[in-house]
């Protein structure tokens, strides 16, 4: 992994904290990490729902409903990757 790339999940991480801590203010209390259980803190499936909406809009992306489960939604982590997965399978409306 480069520079570039290391930079890059940074600002992905602090995009997504920042639309979580939104959504769950209680949150903004938390240390949240890449390995924080998102569900542990207060997601559910409502504002998961929400979350992924936030998510769609700032970074301009659309994912595939086969992609998002519990376990896609579950870490920070692993909702980078759907974000790296929509841009991987949407280039050009990035």
């Amino acid at each position: 992994m480069n520079g570039e790339d290391t930079a890059r999940q940074l600002d992905d991480t602090g995009l997504i904290v920042g639309i979580l801590h939104s959504l769950l203010p209680s949150s903004t209390s938390l240390t949240v990490n890449e390995e924080t259980d998102l569900f542990a803190v207060g997601l559910d499936s409502l504002k998961a729902v929400e979350f992924l909406l936030a998510i769609e809009d700032v970074y301009n992306v659309v994912f595939d409903l086969s992609e998002i489960n519990m376990n896609s939604l579950r870490h920070i982590r692993t909702v980078r990757s759907l974000v790296a997965s929509a841009r991987r399978d949407h280039p050009g409306e990035i």
